[in-house]
């Protein structure tokens, strides 16, 4: 089909059931025809993300940023693949640009956080990470990070409570990191 609608809604299902090298594929047919759409670049970069292919993923992203510099999605999605690729900095100054458009997102509050831990402001860190969970309760990801910085301080109780934490609430709007 040349479609690109339905070429990209059959690439998020391939996505959705974990059909990652087929979904790729959809994706790059919906490029072929049209390579000038933010989102299909956008979704592609994902898919390669979870296939692990992140140097991929982020040549994708750029491409999509390429087309929508300011789209705060485009750029949470930049920083997450920059985190998975251990480029802590860069993945910093990701989230930074987000909350610059969006100062009370608490996912990026989060994401910023978890870079600064990597980074050794583990102080900076806890404190973000109280934020975003102030800004947003059911930030599961928070929570994650925060236990699991409580476990490598070696405070394994604090630990606990902040899992247990994470475990109660729904992932639905956060990626894991």
């Amino acid at each position: 089909p040349t479609d690109i609608n339905a070429i990209s809604q059959r690439g998020i299902v391939l996505a959705l059931l974990k059909r990652f090298h087929e979904a790729e594929l959809e994706f790059s047919s919906g490029l072929y025809l049209n390579n000038r759409i933010p989102e299909l670049w956008a979704n592609k970069a994902l898919t390669q993300h979870y296939m692990g292919l992140n140097k991929e993923a982020l040549s994708s992203i750029n491409r999509a940023l390429d087309l929508a510099p300011n789209d705060k999605h485009l750029c949470y999605d930049k920083a997450a693949i920059l985190f998975s690729l251990s480029e802590f900095e860069q993945a910093k100054q990701w989230f930074d640009r987000i909350l610059l458009i969006d100062p009370d997102n608490s996912a990026s509050i989060s994401g910023k956080a978890s870079a600064l831990s990597k980074l050794g402001h583990k102080q900076e860190a806890y404190e973000l990470l109280f934020k975003a969970i102030e800004k947003d309760s059911n930030n599961q990801n928070a929570w994650y990070n925060l236990g699991v910085m409580y476990e490598e301080d070696k405070m394994y109780q604090q630990a606990l409570l902040y899992f247990n934490r994470a475990t109660e609430l729904d992932l639905t709007d956060y990626r894991s990191f």
